[in-house]
């Protein structure tokens, strides 16, 4: 099957030869069969004149170059002398071939000199030409084998980001949690192993870096529907930014590097929020901003980007508020809603942007211009045509527990419209309730209908008459059961401590106190498994906070005020170690004002009247600051009366 013409004939055999059988064996690498695959074609030697042709390597294999048709004619052509003067030269073509270099066969110019040589130095040509022809072989091998990794490579990274993008669709699927954990571990094992192959090819680093960040949104960032792993989240948000920061310290005006680092550090700074750590979740926010802001001064933002920068903003919004910052909380709402306004999907934009804005005001004080603001969302929110059931109802739930806050959230300021409350907050319960009803892995539905249970229990609670307490509790109960289906999640359980604190005053009005006491009890109990208590300081509304405020008015409520005394003045003496701003902060106002109250009222009843007194003026001079800055604040007017 590899002989030349000139074998067959029994004629003078010569270099020519060899490179003849070398050409068979090179068109039986490339094709599968060599050039006179059966019996019947190498008789046709014997009898035919030899102008028999072989066909071109690409007429049986369609996926090989042209070039290779004129290497293998070359070195199988009929006549000895049209033949590759040398195996040497032969190797030359195919070397030239795998460097993307012009073809000595394609030329069809062949050295005089050099076929003097080879016959002359046959011999010696020979024993060289084995040599390179292994050489060569092994070199077209080896590209041969690596084009197949190659291949197959790209198969497994394209393989890694369409198996994620599942996630996106199924999360949209009520009872798909199941399916999505076994995306996630199949998910996660691909971009290990590819992680390591990144090498100095940037793309693949940022293609891996948005794959890590989609993982992480899969896996736990909060705010979509998740498994609620948030170790998990965190370590695969780790992976993605070291990678993508790679890519930008070499090249540090990369659009896709520039928005992958802004999603990353956006991911980032959710998570950090949901574990209180605030300095983590600022330098993140920070992180995401200068990230934006490079994009964006580069022009001409494909839609893509402004969808990307208009999501960021948003959640950059709900950060800011979060750490209090209601300033540049509403510039970034504003820039989310800038940024989307070119977009297909500008409404949603328009109200997420304009709830956030509303709660801003509510916090700053401006109970009239969030009510008015908040409402201009509901018609956006109601013409929005939403991909899934499942963003429909957490759109829809993030307005409604925003408007419900403003028109009568407890222990908050508000608008006293505590009837309308109720049923915003009812209505926010049952969206998220329904899908939490459907998917009983989900553990982002579970958090939403904690959240809501936590303020629609705690406004029922407050309302006068015996009959709200037991509705009350109905509701206090759903959202601990739902928390308690989130396992080995820190908000959930942190979700579930203000559930338990919450429910303990409704318990007590009806006359449950030893049930009470076991829920703060329990409360205090989780807060030491996730080590949030004991705390050297505590934020006003952080959870640890929250139940010693519980633990104080429970034991206040029921007799024991030296105890009580004791527990107020814990909680005092740890949230003045976090350094509150109850001059600027409302919400720092409201649980310093609520704590001095309720420490004048014990230092009253066991006759320490300069105690008393002094934590009194104190809290009067807190209405007095928020009175001078907001002079017609109804809510704000009705404090400074009670302080007085």
């Amino acid at each position: 099957s590899y002989a030349s013409p000139e074998q067959f004939r029994g004629i003078t055999q010569t270099t020519a030869t060899d490179v003849y059988s070398l050409g068979a064996v090179l068109y039986k690498l490339l094709t599968g069969n060599s050039p006179r695959e059966n019996d019947g074609e190498a008789r046709s030697f014997l009898t035919d004149s030899g102008n028999s042709e072989v066909p071109a390597p690409s007429r049986v294999n369609s996926r090989l170059p042209r070039d290779l048709d004129y290497v293998t004619a070359k070195a199988l052509r009929h006549e000895p002398k049209e033949r590759y003067a040398s195996v040497e030269a032969f190797a030359n073509d195919i070397r030239a071939f795998l460097e993307s270099k012009p073809l000595k066969a394609r030329s069809g110019n062949i050295s005089y000199r050099l076929r003097k040589f080879a016959r002359r130095y046959w011999v010696p040509v020979l024993a060289t030409s084995v040599t390179t022809t292994a050489l060569a072989a092994g070199l077209l091998v080896a590209n041969y084998e690596r084009s197949i990794a190659q291949r197959r490579f790209l198969q497994v990274r394209q393989l890694a980001n369409k198996v994620l993008a599942l996630d996106d669709v199924l999360s949209g699927l009520p009872g798909s949690t199941k399916a999505r954990h076994e995306i996630v571990d199949m998910s996660k094992n691909y971009l290990e192993a590819l992680g390591s192959e990144t090498g100095a090819d940037p793309e693949l680093a940022l293609d891996i870096a948005t794959a890590y960040g989609i993982l992480a949104k899969a896996q736990g960032v909060p705010g979509r529907s998740n498994l609620g792993q948030y170790a998990q989240a965190a370590e695969s948000l780790r992976k993605g930014d070291a990678l993508v920061e790679s890519v930008l310290s070499a090249s540090p005006r990369n659009r896709k590097a520039l928005l992958t680092s802004a999603e990353i550090a956006d991911y980032r700074m959710i998570l950090a929020d949901s574990d209180h750590l605030r300095d983590e979740e600022s330098a993140q926010a920070n992180k995401a901003v200068q990230r934006l802001d490079a994009l964006l001064a580069l022009g001409n933002g494909s839609p893509d980007e402004m969808t990307s920068a208009a999501v960021v903003f948003a959640n950059l919004a709900l950060a800011y508020k979060n750490m209090h910052r209601y300033e540049e909380s509403i510039h970034a709402a504003r820039r989310s809603i800038a940024a989307g306004e070119a977009l297909p999907s500008r409404a949603n934009y328009e109200s997420q942007g304009l709830s956030i804005i509303a709660d801003c005001m509510r916090l700053s004080g401006d109970l009239d211009g969030a009510l008015e603001t908040i409402r201009q969302t509901r018609p956006i929110l109601e013409k929005i045509v939403f991909p899934t059931e499942v963003s429909r109802q957490t759109t829809r739930f993030n307005v409604l527990w925003r408007e419900g806050m403003i028109l009568g959230g407890d222990d908050t300021l508000n608008a006293g419209k505590f009837e309308e409350a109720i049923a915003v907050f009812q209505d926010a319960l049952d969206g998220v309730e329904s899908l939490a009803q459907k998917d009983r892995n989900d553990a982002a539905s579970r958090i939403l209908v904690a959240t809501a249970a936590r303020e629609l229990g705690r406004v029922l609670g407050n309302e006068p008459g015996i009959d709200n307490l037991p509705r009350a509790m109905t509701v206090f109960d759903l959202g601990i059961m739902r928390i308690r289906e989130v396992k080995n999640n820190s908000k959930a359980r942190r979700e579930e401590v203000l559930l338990l604190a919450g429910s303990s005053y409704v318990l007590r009005k009806w006359n449950r106190a030893a049930e009470a006491r076991s829920r703060i009890d329990t409360a205090f109990q989780i807060l030491k498994e996730i080590k949030d208590y004991p705390a050297g300081k505590m934020a006003p509304d952080d959870e640890a906070a929250v139940a010693l405020l519980a633990l104080g008015d429970h034991l206040r409520d029921t007799g024991q005020s030296r105890r009580a005394l004791d527990v107020y003045r814990e909680l005092l003496d740890k949230i003045m170690a976090f350094h509150p701003d109850p001059g600027n902060d409302l919400r720092h106002a409201l649980k310093l004002s609520r704590i001095y109250s309720a420490l004048a009222d014990l230092y009253r009843q066991n006759g320490d009247l300069d105690n008393a007194s002094s934590l009194s003026a104190l809290r009067s001079g807190i209405w007095r600051t928020w009175n001078s800055k907001l002079p017609k604040n109804v809510y704000i007017r009705e404090q400074l009366d009670i302080a007085k």
